[in-house]
């Protein structure tokens, strides 16, 4: 069982450490109570579910071959198998092969997902499917408009553009008033007619 615990204690923190802050721990010392007693009545209800898995050597509780890190050391633990930022499930089966604790699974799936660097190399959700547009049956028919700017020059864009043959007109505008704009369309449509509504 020494050798167990051993091994599976994490390389960047020592079982000495482990041992020590396992002493102190109020939930590590009812582990060791209830196995002594029999009576888990004091522990937690994710302690209750694993009962048959968990024994003891010296200080140090074992859930199989994995160490039940004490609630002091829990951070530094995810901490340390996080190292290299290698994403939640990297991140979680690092601590898998050593350790185990109450919500560790939780634990490091909040840290990854705070975590900047992470978040900079993670690729990116689904985007929204796109949804295509129906071409109409000839040109000028259905329209798209916009404005683009203000322009360095504080100009805007109007711009218009035929949905069946892509065909823009563009045109300037100093200032973005509806009756400028409705003055810019009619201009445009008196050249191409009106479209279809």
């Amino acid at each position: 069982m020494r050798f167990v615990a051993t091994q599976a204690a994490p390389q960047a923190i020592s079982i000495q450490e482990i041992e020590k802050e396992s002493d102190k721990d109020p939930d590590l010392e009812a582990i060791r109570q209830a196995l002594k007693s029999g009576n888990w009545s004091k522990c937690s209800e994710s302690i209750k579910a694993v009962t048959d898995e968990i024994t003891t050597v010296g200080r140090i509780a074992l859930r199989g071959t994995r160490i039940i890190i004490p609630k002091a050391m829990q951070n530094k633990t995810i901490l340390a198998a996080h190292e290299g930022h290698q994403g939640i499930v990297k991140t979680k089966a690092r601590l898998r092969t050593k350790v185990w604790f109450p919500l560790m699974d939780k634990m490091a799936e909040q840290l990854c997902r705070s975590c900047h660097e992470c978040q900079l190399v993670s690729t990116a959700p689904n985007p929204e499917p796109v949804k295509r547009t129906v071409l109409p049956d000839g040109p000028w028919q259905h329209l798209a408009t916009d404005l683009l700017g203000p322009l360095p020059n504080s100009d805007y864009l109007l711009i218009v553009v035929d949905y069946f043959s892509r065909f823009f007109e563009v045109r300037f505008l100093n200032v973005t008033t509806s009756s400028k704009i409705i003055n810019c369309l009619e201009d445009i449509f008196a050249v191409h007619g009106f479209p279809i509504f």
